[in-house]
């Protein structure tokens, strides 16, 4: 779901180069990432729905218990 043009290939003389987003590419993943939270089975659900990957699964379900603990903790 991000905008065509926002999520750029990076020749960075590796073999496969990176994936960088403009600010518009950032901003589309983080409404993304909202309407994923808001799911009826949450992120894991959508994440389980969308992606195969069960390692990428789990890490991301650790990103996002961090960033919840550090809300509870009063930061950004």
């Amino acid at each position: 779901n991000i905008d065509y043009g926002e999520m750029l290939h990076i020749c960075d003389g590796s073999e496969h180069g990176a994936t960088g987003f403009t600010d518009r590419g950032i901003q589309c993943i983080e409404e993304m990432l909202e309407e994923a939270r808001n799911w009826d089975s949450g992120l894991r659900g959508f994440l389980v729905a969308n992606c195969s990957e069960p390692e990428a699964i789990e890490r991301i379900m650790a990103k996002e218990q961090a960033r919840i603990e550090a809300q509870g903790q009063g930061k950004p």
